[in-house]
């Protein structure tokens, strides 16, 4: 299988939110292709540098070609779709506890 590495810049989400992809072949399965994500920061010296949002190399999720028909974008658009869901169930999951936290402290230790 020809070794291929594509890249986009931007791709932008429902959201508004500005990510680079990259898909590229997985070097140790044959018909499977790695996705790994990207957000634009900027590093030292204020110089533009891309931070990886996901995982990259042997450990970027992989996505078999053949169910998803070859698609590279939809591939692409699904890995944007799992970051930002996770990233919304984390907030969820950092108001809740912080609500939860807030309910003990106030809370007067009598038992109910």
């Amino acid at each position: 299988m020809k070794e291929f590495h594509l890249h986009k810049y931007p791709v932008t989400s429902v959201e508004g939110n500005e990510y680079a992809v990259s898909v590229y072949n997985d070097r140790h399965s044959k018909g499977f292709v790695k996705v790994s994500l990207y957000k634009k920061v900027r590093g030292f010296f204020r110089k533009e540098k891309f931070k990886c949002l996901t995982r990259e190399g042997d450990f970027a999720p992989s996505y078999f070609e053949e169910k998803w028909d070859y698609d590279y974008i939809q591939m692409a658009i699904n890995e944007v779709i799992i970051y930002e869901n996770s990233i919304k169930e984390k907030i969820n999951h950092e108001n809740k506890q912080k609500a939860a936290i807030e309910k003990f402290e106030a809370w007067n230790g009598q038992e109910v």
